[in-house]
């Protein structure tokens, strides 16, 4: 396991929190000053794009 490991599991678990109703506790501006990157493209590429693999499956469900 390796310090990215940590940082991909933090981010992991603050993108996914939500509340009762839904609503995203973090957005993805949060998660990047969380973790101190400069450009919210380093967030959403390194850390965030990899954790939402289900993306593709949800859009063809709501698309169909």
């Amino acid at each position: 396991m390796s310090p990215h490991d940590l940082r991909r599991t933090a981010a992991g678990i603050l993108h996914r929190a939500v509340s009762d109703e839904g609503a995203h506790y973090f957005d993805l501006l949060d998660i990047q000053k969380v973790l101190g990157h400069a450009n919210p493209a380093t967030t959403m590429r390194s850390y965030i794009d990899p954790l939402d693999t289900g993306v593709i499956r949800r859009a063809a469900q709501v698309l169909d």
